[in-house]
């Protein structure tokens, strides 16, 4: 589902849903909504309904091994102490 059409469900505009995605995407740590709906499957806050929804495995592209590595990198800097000085 799209943002036009979840704001329509939700009766909230399409830069509302898009500013909730963005926050959870941050609050989660993953890099997109695709992730996010993963985790949220995974953990069992989203049920999905297996026999209409074709689960396709995704192979991960250089792109995303450059997005990881950024990501890590910027975990990795937040979570060490800052210098004294």
């Amino acid at each position: 589902m799209v943002s036009p059409d979840i704001g329509h469900k939700l009766n909230i505009t399409e830069r509302t849903v898009n500013f909730h995605f963005s926050n959870i995407i941050s609050k989660l740590g993953v890099l997109n909504r695709h992730e996010a709906i993963a985790m949220g499957v995974a953990h069992g806050l989203i049920q999905v309904d297996r026999r209409n929804t074709p689960l396709v495995p995704l192979h991960p592209s250089r792109i995303r091994d450059a997005q990881l590595k950024r990501w890590e990198n910027l975990r990795k800097e937040r979570a060490s102490p800052l210098p004294e000085g």
